[in-house]
């Protein structure tokens, strides 16, 4: 098996772009507000208003969702890319320790 520790660390950085990216839309959304009476002032726009509202706020926590999986999977692949490397240069170390090895012995 081959693993490229900086490709995993270059995607968990690509990972935690998109997932500051899911922050910041959810943030602004969360600050966005519909004016009450902008659709009007009668029952189907007040449920109009209501109905926006909702989706507005479920978006919202959609991309904090995002985010919160996205910087996961990030932390995720660090520590992947980490062990990968501890265990690349413990072997490494194991097979440098043989006796022998490359004398022609």
């Amino acid at each position: 098996m081959h693993v490229n520790p900086q490709v995993l660390r270059i995607g968990a950085n690509v990972s935690d772009d998109a997932g500051q990216h899911a922050d910041t839309g959810s943030q602004r959304l969360g600050l966005a507000g519909v004016a009450t009476g902008i659709f009007g002032d009668f029952d189907a726009a007040h449920t109009f208003h209501a109905a926006l509202g909702s989706a507005k706020d479920g978006h919202r926590d959609v991309l904090r969702a995002h985010h919160h999986n996205l910087t996961g999977i990030a932390e995720n692949v660090r520590t992947a890319a980490t062990a990968f490397t501890r265990m690349d240069d413990h072997n490494a170390t194991l097979l440098r320790d043989i006796p022998g090895r490359g004398t022609g012995q």
